[in-house]
């Protein structure tokens, strides 16, 4: 199993790219938790929309609108 990031930057989306774990063993719902709080720490808007999933959302550079979808397959 693995845990993806897609961030979309005014509605035009990048590839998908694999996340590290942050250490040996963490689950991808450990490493998906991770992310959601770190987000939530730096500001960003996170909605779970899947139990496997969430998506983050702030505006950046300007009021440009960015958003990271992550998700564990």
């Amino acid at each position: 199993m693995s845990v993806w990031c897609r961030q979309s930057v005014d509605g035009v989306p990048d590839e998908p790219y694999l996340v590290a774990p942050h250490y040996d063993r963490q689950t991808d719902a450990e490493l998906l938790e991770a992310k959601a709080e770190g987000a939530r720490g730096k500001g960003w808007a996170v909605e779970m929309t899947e139990p496997r999933a969430f998506t983050a959302t702030k505006g950046r550079w300007a009021g440009v609108l960015c958003v990271r979808e992550f998700w564990a397959d």
